[in-house]
């Protein structure tokens, strides 16, 4: 599939510079978030899942579909903690 626009090369079947905009980004993802209190203590607990997927190569705008790099796909953190309550 050749993709046409302002911003990619005149020769489409050269590989076009790595300076091109390319559209087709796509994220999706889920955030949970639970938090638990007894008296002063206390617990938070996240999760975060989060994928992205570009139409097509991220180096060249008309070859196949890609998975993104660099988003960190799954996070969870835990919080455990008391409060001082000062009367």
């Amino acid at each position: 599939m050749n993709r046409t626009g302002v911003n990619l090369d005149s020769d489409p079947n050269t590989l076009q510079s790595w300076k091109v905009n390319l559209d087709g980004y796509r994220n999706y993802g889920v955030d949970l978030q639970a938090q638990y209190r007894v008296a002063a203590f206390y617990a938070d607990l996240s999760a975060s899942y989060i994928a992205g997927k570009h139409k097509g190569s991220l180096t060249d705008s008309s070859g196949e579909d890609q998975h993104m790099y660099g988003i960190p796909p799954l996070s969870v953190k835990l919080g455990l903690g008391y409060e001082w309550i000062e009367v």
